[in-house]
């Protein structure tokens, strides 16, 4: 019996069947078998190098191994996993710095935060708005409200410009690699904190 591979679909006789698309090498192994146990009457495992072969699981006596060929790495499904791999680090990078962004400010602080800049928007339009949690605030630190409305929003700002920059440089990252035709264009797409650095030196 014929093995062939081509375009990632084998070929056994008059047989075809599709196989997977993996990013490394592998082994196809293939076994003739009661159409009891497989419609086609053949069985087909696709193993990567170096890992265990699947074998069927109808009785061995009647399984009849027709040979073994190798499958080549699918650049495209190589292309995909660098992808995936190359942005899965982004977000974590994200997530870092967004972190020590945050950290600048006390946790509790963060918790109402957005019930600060609710307030202090508020504050900002009508004078006469309620505002307790500022006014708690304002009177527990000895400040007038009117101030620590301005360095609830001032400080606000800040923050939204710092996230934005990031979540925008990850979004970028992103377009950026879904842009990527090979592996070496992925490579060449700068890590987040080297395109921040870039955005600083060009502001």
């Amino acid at each position: 019996m014929t093995l062939t591979i081509e375009n990632h679909t084998l070929t056994i006789g008059d047989h075809s069947e599709p196989l997977p698309h993996l990013p490394q090498a592998a082994r196809v192994h293939v076994w003739a078998v009661p159409t009891e146990y497989r419609a086609s009457g053949y069985f087909v495992s696709v193993q990567a190098h170096g890992q265990p072969v699947e074998l069927p699981a109808c009785d061995a006596a009647d399984a009849t191994s027709l040979g073994a060929l190798d499958l080549p790495a699918s650049e495209a499904a190589q292309l995909d996993a660098a992808r995936a791999e190359r942005l899965a680090a982004t977000n974590a990078q994200t997530d870092q710095l967004l972190a020590a962004l945050s950290a600048a400010y006390p946790e509790r602080e963060v918790l109402s935060w957005d019930q600060q800049l609710k307030e202090a928007a508020a504050y900002a339009i009508d004078p006469l708005a309620p505002t307790p949690l500022l006014g708690a605030l304002a009177q527990a630190r000895g400040i007038d409200l009117a101030a620590l409305a301005l360095k609830v929003l001032e400080k606000g700002e800040l923050y939204a410009v710092g996230s934005g920059r990031i979540l925008g440089a990850r979004q970028r990252i992103e377009d950026m690699l879904a842009a990527a035709a090979t592996a070496e264009d992925v490579n060449a797409v700068p890590a987040i904190t080297e395109l921040l650095a870039d955005l600083e030196q060009a502001a």
